[in-house]
């Protein structure tokens, strides 16, 4: 990680964790005193050779009571251009993707909670590469890619040498791998909240399909927040260590990821959320999209419908050439608290 990216990051994290009493004063008899939608977007990486491997998504520092239960269900779309070079290695990925994500999570009860996400992704050539390049050009952005490749085609090809890690000219998808969570909340005081989370990644997705890198991951880390009546501070850490089934195809390595954000309570029931997001280096490489880190920048909105129904939009803006160029993102929320006991 540069140090001016390290510098925003903590400077991001400073300010959504400060203990200003704007963050925690709040009366108990307020009407809309229920906080528990509000939290990070369900924002990750879908820079292609990154959803082949675990990184655990930000979330907010508590865990469902026992007898909750929570459904969500994710749409991602991004539009990526990335071609890069080194002596022994290549890579051009030049395409649109969609990835949907279900996830469930049900509390235990004492602050446990278990979760399972089995995402679904489809690689195309996709509609947008005209319309992002005169974009570019209208506001004088950097272009130069864009102007001299052909539009709306899919590409995706790494090579090693003479070995071909990634080779893929043609539509593609299909089932991604299978992820299983637990988190582990601690009562803290003031509005404070801290959990521990671990998930491990199993590989039912396929390198030649793009959908999963074949091996078995496992990620660990901390999610902290304190949210107060009008704003909230998010922090998320953690450390993922990745399996490598086929050294010779993929070579994977242990990485670190942090996103810190800030959210204001616009409305009763809607929420703006912005957040920063740093992907460290996960595959051993001397190319310069895969030997530093990546960082993005979200923008997210969250709208609470009811108390069992919540909506959220994002979108993501390349702050790292390890990045799509945007992404937009929706995610619908279902929550059901514990039956009453008689």
């Amino acid at each position: 990680m540069k140090r001016s990216q390290a510098r925003a990051l903590l400077l991001v994290a400073a300010l959504a964790l400060a203990s200003d009493g704007t963050f925690v004063v709040e009366s108990a008899d307020e009407a809309d005193n229920d906080d528990s939608w509000r939290k990070p977007v369900g924002n990750r990486n879908q820079f292609p050779p990154s959803l082949l491997v675990l990184a655990l998504e930000p979330e907010r520092g508590t865990a469902l009571r026992r007898g909750e239960s929570f459904f969500s269900f994710d749409f991602d779309y991004s539009n990526v251009i990335s071609i890069a070079e080194a002596p022994n290695e290549f890579i051009v990925v030049d395409l649109e993707s969609a990835r949907f994500l279900p996830h469930a999570r049900v509390g235990l009860g004492r602050g446990v909670e278990l979760g399972a996400a089995v995402p679904i992704f489809y690689f195309y050539g996709g509609f947008l590469d005209g319309f992002i390049s005169g974009f570019h050009e209208t506001f004088n952005l950097p272009n130069s890619v864009r102007l001299r490749e052909p539009e709306d085609l899919i590409r995706y090809r790494y090579l090693v040498g003479r070995r071909r890690v990634i080779d893929r000219w043609d539509s593609v998808g299909g089932l991604g791998d299978a992820t299983v969570s637990i988190k582990k909340a601690f009562d803290l005081p003031h509005r404070s909240e801290l959990a521990l989370r671990a998930a491990v990644k199993l590989p039912t997705g396929s390198l030649d399909h793009l959908t999963g890198s074949g091996a078995t991951d496992f990620g660990f880390g901390v999610a902290a927040s304190r949210v107060g009546r009008r704003f909230g501070g998010y922090f998320n850490g953690y450390y993922h260590v990745l399996g490598r089934p086929d050294a010779s195809r993929l070579a994977t390595r242990s990485y670190l990821s942090l996103n810190v954000g800030i959210d204001a309570r616009l409305k009763k029931n809607l929420a703006g959320i912005i957040e920063l997001d740093h992907l460290g280096r996960f595959i051993e490489s001397d190319l310069p999209v895969f030997n530093r880190g990546a960082l993005q920048l979200v923008f997210g909105l969250r709208y609470r419908a009811s108390d069992r129904f919540t909506y959220e939009f994002r979108f993501t803006e390349d702050l790292s050439r390890a990045a799509p160029d945007f992404t937009v993102g929706m995610r619908w929320e279902y929550f059901r608290k514990a039956a009453l006991k008689r």
